[in-house]
């Protein structure tokens, strides 16, 4: 599968992911990129307010990441727990 992923956080992406954007990745790569995403944003610092809003930005990514493995295998869902997506089989 291939990620769509908004012009702002496409550098974001790419120091998480060991692939480039344009580059297809499997179910189990797409997985261990989420599973980065989620650990990038839970260990970030708060940042609400701030100028540079690392956590809240590592969110947004999160959820698209999960939404769109959610639509490319239809097996897996996405439920959120506390605001962090999770997939689920």
């Amino acid at each position: 599968m291939k990620f769509t992923i908004p012009r702002r956080h496409r550098k974001a992406f790419d120091t998480y992911s060991e692939k480039k954007l344009g580059q297809n990745f499997s179910k189990e790569e797409s997985q261990n990129l989420l599973d980065n995403i989620i650990r990038a944003h839970s260990e970030s610092p708060k940042s609400y307010g701030t100028n540079t809003g690392k956590k809240e930005a590592s969110l947004e990514l999160a959820i698209i990441v999960a939404n769109q493995i959610s639509i490319e295998y239809k097996n897996i869902k996405v439920e959120l727990e506390r605001g962090v997506p999770k997939l689920r089989t």
